[in-house]
């Protein structure tokens, strides 16, 4: 680690950050504050934009008018987390173990972001910087980001000097460099059935009256058939067939599948026979129940039929896909499943579209023979089968070309306990950003 990331990150990650509990958002207000204050130290122009949720820091430098802009994005807001969730140290203090550094956010999105952050105030110390620096970076993307279009929208005199952007938000693919070329978009769901306006006796009525649970059970094991496919009609519109250069590229990861599933801790992979784990993760639709609630579950047997059944459920859509016209086939056909004796309602919490990016440019381009160059290995191009909204923001209000370099360890635990990053992936991520924001 270079001396000014060592010295920010143990400050920057005790910092409470957790934008999904209101219980910390004078924590969100101090992280803000702590990076306006980095900025304003090292020369940058900064403002702590409010009325977009959580505050946005904005900061500018500028080496050069005739120099290029790159606009680099990061997020500051982090998952919760205490050490009752299984953590073996306390999640907002640093620890180092076993070459890697324990702390949440580490990967997501703190110490990527903060290994850009810390490089940029070298090069200005240094009188190396290649770019004029534009940064991003919000407090509400583990939220979904619900208004930062908005804020683009509203900050477009500032972000369109922006040439092209740069994010690292993500995790390399079996230890190989990544470049994330498309994403999928997401459709969250809440299903909510009712049999009745009150549970009953399970004697006195069972068999006879229709049951919440196993009507909700039997409609959600209806949507995928026993070969692992969605059964509605129209899910696959717009994403099939594979388009044939990206399912060669796709094919072509030096990742062997049998690592995959040992990093799912599953005992086996859904995938057919003329695709891959990459293929279907990053260029198919899924659905997936991501949750059930109803009946009774505590200590010993309550023995009433549940009236009332909700399941949360997540659809990924392909990058390719319209994930509003998808949303309208899905709650179309579950609301046709539904017997007359039930009723239903349908709420829908989060929708965005996928993209796929322009990887022709020539930013994407430096960055790729960078990383081969730092890591001793070609890049992998990805088609990730997460979301990322703000793709589609920087494409469709900025205009401007993207890279998504992502430099976290793949095994980081990224959302869950014991998040960490290694130190050797830490320290090429940092030789990455130097090499790509320096004077050559």
């Amino acid at each position: 680690m270079t001396p000014t990331y060592s010295n920010l990150f143990p400050k920057f990650i005790a910092l409470k950050s957790i934008s999904t509990d209101p219980q910390f958002h004078s924590d969100i207000e101090k992280t803000a504050t702590w990076l306006g204050e980095q900025f304003h130290k090292h020369g940058f122009e900064y403002k702590i934009v409010k009325g977009y949720e959580n505050p946005i820091v904005l900061a500018t430098y500028t080496v050069n008018p005739q120099a290029q802009t790159v606009l680099i994005y990061g997020h500051y807001d982090v998952q919760p987390a205490q050490k009752e969730d299984g953590w073996d140290s306390d999640p907002f203090t640093v620890t180092e173990r076993e070459g890697r550094l324990f702390a949440r956010g580490a990967v997501d999105n703190k110490g990527q972001i903060l290994i850009h952050m810390s490089t940029v105030f070298d090069l200005i110390i240094e009188g190396k910087l290649r770019y004029n620096v534009i940064f991003l970076i919000e407090g509400n993307e583990e939220t979904g980001s619900p208004r930062l279009s908005d804020f683009i929208r509203d900050h477009q005199d500032v972000l369109k000097k922006a040439d092209f952007a740069l994010i690292s938000d993500g995790e390399t693919t079996g230890g190989h460099p990544t470049l994330d070329v498309g994403f999928r978009g997401v459709i969250n769901l809440q299903i909510t059935l009712t049999t009745s306006d009150r549970e009953l006796h399970s004697g006195l009525f069972g068999g006879v009256v229709p049951n919440a649970a196993q009507e909700l059970s039997g409609l959600l094991g209806r949507l995928v058939d026993n070969k692992h496919e969605v059964t509605i009609p129209g899910f696959y519109d717009d994403a099939k067939p594979i388009d044939a250069e990206l399912r060669k590229e796709t094919q072509a990861f030096p990742i062997p599948q049998e690592e995959m599933l040992s990093l799912s801790g599953c005992s086996t992979l859904f995938v057919e026979p003329q695709a891959n784990f990459f293929t279907k993760n990053g260029l198919l639709p899924t659905l997936e129940i991501t949750g059930i609630t109803t009946g009774y579950a505590g200590e010993g047997f309550k023995n009433s039929i549940p009236s009332v059944a909700v399941a949360k459920i997540n659809i990924r859509t392909a990058p390719k896909q319209d994930p509003w016209k998808q949303c309208e086939t899905i709650v179309s056909y579950i609301r046709s499943q539904i017997p007359s004796y039930a009723k239903i309602e349908i709420i829908q919490d989060q929708i965005s579209s996928g993209i796929l990016l322009n990887h022709i440019h020539e930013y994407f381009m430096r960055a790729k023979t960078i990383m081969k160059d730092v890591y001793g290995k070609a890049p992998v191009l990805k088609l990730c089968g997460a979301t990322l909204p703000i793709a589609n923001d920087f494409d469709k209000i900025l205009h401007i070309p993207q890279i998504y370099a992502s430099i976290g360890n793949e095994d980081c635990k990224m959302h869950a306990a014991n998040e960490n990053y290694s130190l050797e992936f830490l320290n090429k991520g940092l030789e990455f950003s130097r090499a790509f924001l320096q004077k050559e």
